[in-house]
Order: C-alpha cells, then sequence, then structure tokens
C-alpha cells in the first residue's frame, strides 16, 4: 500500500510540475513521497509537494466534463453503425426481391399459399397465410429453411389453418437479413417465432385482406365495399397476384418496396405504439389520421393505460403487439405497411388485428425510417415528411383511400403508389 501510495504521488507530482516523460528518474524515488528528475536538487518537504484537495477535485471535474461530452458522441457513433448495418440489410432484402424477379419473372405475391401433403402423400389445402418474407427465404440464403417450410407433412385433417403453428424449428431463430441492429428486439425470441423488421409496401392502400378459396379465386364474403380491395389496385404487393416490375409507370426509382419496424419484445407487449396496433378504431374509412389521436395523454410514445391487450373489440378499443412479430404471417398489418401516415406513427385497425386499417412503418433511428425503394437503392425518410396532397380530389375534405389516380396522401403517399402519376422525386 505504501509503495502504491508513492506511486500515485509521483504520478501526480509529474502531471502538477509538468514534468517531461524522458526526464524521471524512477530510482530517486525515498521514503517520503517525492519523485525527482535526473539532475535536480534533493526532495523538498513533504507538505510543499501534495496534491491539494481543490487540485484533485479539478481533475475529477475535468474528467467529468470529458465523459459527458465523449459519451453522447460514442452513442451516436454506434447507433450510426446500427443503422448502416440496417441499411445494408434492407438492401439485400431489395435485391432477393430483383431475384426473385429475375427468376419468376414476377414479383412475389403479399399472400402465398403452400399445399402440404399429409402421412398418405396426398395434398392437403392449405391457407393463404404465408407473407412474402416467407417465398423471399431462398433468395436470402434460406434455402433449407424454405424448403423445411413448403415440404411439411401435415398431420392434421380436413384444412390446414394458421399453418405457422404446425412449424417446429422453422419457425424458431433470426434471420440476420430480417433483424435491424437498432431494433433491439428482433433478434429475440418471441413464443418461439422468427421476427422482421423489414416489412412491405401495400403503397397507401387500407383495405382488408380479400379473402381467397382454395383455388385462389377472390372472395368477397364479408367484404362488400370496393374500397377495401384496393391492395391489388395501388401496391406491387398483391394478395395472391404475381405483378412484373413493368406495371410500376412511376418508376422504381420513386417507388418503395420496403421499410421497418420495431418488433414487440414480447406477446403481450407493453402498449408501444412503433411496436402495437390498436384494433377497433372508427372512421378509419373516411380519415385515417383519427388513428394519431389514438395514443395516449402524457405519454405519446404508448396507446391509453386503460386499453386491455387481445383481439376482442366488442366492449372497448384493445391493443396487440404484432407488427413484425411473426415473419411467416401475411395480414398487412402484421408484416408490410402503407405510406399513409408518417413514419413512427401509430397504427391502427377498424375491426380485429387483421382488417382494414393503417400500418406505419416505424423505427429506432433519430427522426425517421429507411425505405428500400425498387431500384434497390435506399433511402432515409423523415418522420416530417408531407403526407397531405393539395388540392385533395372531389368533394374530399381530408386525405382518404383511392382507388387510382394520384394519391391523397401528399409525397409518402405518392411513393408508395405504382402508378399514380405523380410528379415526386425523393
Amino acid at each position: 500500500m505504501k509503495n502504491f501510495k508513492m506511486l500515485v504521488c509521483a504520478v501526480v507530482s509529474v502531471i502538477t510540475d509538468c514534468v517531461n516523460f524522458d526526464k524521471v528518474n524512477l530510482s530517486n524515488l525515498r521514503g517520503g513521497n517525492e519523485i525527482r528528475a535526473a539532475g535536480d536538487n534533493p526532495p523538498v518537504n513533504d507538505a510543499k509537494r501534495a496534491f491539494t484537495l481543490v487540485e484533485l477535485l479539478v481533475v475529477i471535474a475535468i474528467i467529468g466534463v470529458l465523459i459527458a461530452l465523449l459519451l453522447p458522441a460514442v452513442q451516436a457513433a454506434r447507433e450510426a453503425a446500427r443503422r448502416m448495418q440496417c441499411t445494408n440489410n434492407m438492401k439485400q432484402f431489395s435485391l432477393s426481391l430483383h431475384n426473385y424477379h429475375d427468376v419468376r419473372g414476377k414479383l412475389p405475391s403479399q399472400h402465398a399459399k403452400f399445399n402440404w401433403k399429409n402421412a398418405s402423400g396426398a395434398n392437403v389445402n392449405g391457407t393463404w397465410t404465408w407473407s412474402t418474407q416467407t417465398v423471399l427465404l431462398p433468395f436470402m440464403e434460406q434455402q433449407q429453411r424454405y424448403d423445411a417450410i413448403s415440404n411439411v407433412v401435415y398431420t392434421g385433417t380436413g384444412t390446414v389453418t394458421y399453418s405457422w403453428d404446425n412449424l417446429g424449428a422453422e419457425r424458431r431463430g433470426t434471420i440476420s437479413t430480417l433483424a435491424c441492429p437498432s431494433d433491439g428486439t428482433s433478434a429475440v425470441a418471441d413464443n418461439a417465432t422468427t421476427k422482421t423488421s423489414i416489412l412491405i409496401s401495400i403503397a397507401d392502400a387500407m383495405n382488408c385482406m380479400e379473402n381467397r378459396d382454395s383455388t385462389g379465386a377472390v372472395s368477397t364474403a364479408g367484404h362488400t365495399n370496393p374500397v377495401r380491395q384496393t391492395i391489388g389496385a395501388r401496391s406491387l404487393f398483391a394478395n395472391a397476384e404475381w405483378k412484373s416490375m413493368a406495371v410500376c409507370t412511376d418508376g422504381t426509382s420513386n417507388t418503395v418496396a420496403c421499410s421497418e419496424t420495431v418488433t414487440p419484445t414480447v406477446t403481450p407487449d407493453s402498449k408501444k405504439i412503433k411496436s402495437s396496433l390498436a384494433n377497433g378504431v372508427s372512421g378509419l374509412d373516411t380519415n385515417p389520421r383519427n388513428c394519431l389521436s389514438m395514443v395516449d395523454s402524457v405519454d405519446r410514445t404508448v396507446f391509453p393505460s386503460d386499453w386491455d391487450v387481445g383481439n376482442n373489440v366488442s366492449t372497448f378499443k384493445t391493443y396487440d403487439a404484432r407488427r413484425g412479430h411473426n415473419a411467416w404471417q401475411s395480414p398487412p398489418l402484421h408484416t408490410a405497411f402503407n405510406t399513409v401516415l408518417p413514419p413512427n406513427s401509430p397504427s391502427c385497425s377498424s375491426g380485429s388485428r387483421d382488417r382494414w386499417g393503417v400500418g406505419s412503418a416505424t423505427s429506432n433511428h433519430s427522426g425517421g425510417v429507411n425505405i428500400g425503394l425498387l431500384d434497390g437503392s435506399v433511402r432515409f425518410i423523415s418522420d416530417t415528411i408531407n403526407c397531405i396532397s393539395s388540392p385533395l380530389p372531389g368533394s374530399m375534405t381530408v386525405p382518404g383511400q383511392v382507388t387510382s389516380g394520384r394519391s391523397t396522401f401528399g409525397v409518402w403517399g405518392a411513393v408508395g403508389s405504382i402508378d399514380g402519376g405523380e410528379n415526386v422525386t425523393l
């Protein structure tokens, strides 16, 4: 301990007197608390060479200020690195879309089906529940996982429902391309499902998913409102439709293909608006901006504290932690987004979680989200991007759903639509 004190005093003395390191002679240590340089006079009185309390406090204060200045810079550098990795992942996802198009001549469907076989080898009628992310697996170096998912032997009877529940290890694990490091939960197992930070674009469409029968034909049962069947008209990724890039007459460099979401930590999650979905929000068909008023009046990052988790909307509003929670599910409010509300806005459904509504792109990046354009490039879009067109068409007083022509959702809606004819360049 004595030697340690001597060393500390020696270092303090060197710093205080600004002695050059190359002149210090450690052999000059004496029994006291001094150190002297070669050629100096004999050691002086200890009291004159002491490191005072004021000097100590000054040094501590300087170190504290330096730490306070450096920590934000370090954190910013780390976030910049995470955001760069998210950008690279989105570029890889965009390239997988191009590779799929090169092989198949079409882009993948937003809503796909696998026909599994039973133990006797006969085909069983699968359901249209599989996402675009699922069918892109072979183009993200995940061929083995894709084969395991698409060739499951179904041991149940009748129609396969909620097909992902029949998967074993295939439904688990992290796919690096679909995980954004800034979204700290995308690599965390949630009920043994694979999460996705990357969502596909359904443009400015807000409709529910079209029901499909066993042949893939559209069933309009329960979907009599034609405005609710607009995904096919507005988006590249339609329900059980495979489109060529040629239909994108607005240009591939002006049309968004994918963006990102913050995934929930667990199901149910806390009521965070970036990863959850508000159910039972009325008036979305005429004014989707009603969703903006669903957040808590005190904490604007969550839904109201008196809401309950679940899908029952018969008595009061509820929320679901569904955004990106399962990469294999095709409902748009799970694995897709629309260009209706600004980035990092809440997401809302007019009924239960799979129906008509608004799914916003969200991220933990400061001030906006990454988007992948159809030409393969990646851009950063600010939360303040224009989302209201002027003038609005016809008698429309607030931005709403259109089935053709110019989007009513400003620049954000214009980069979503594939053939709206808007003159918009990012």
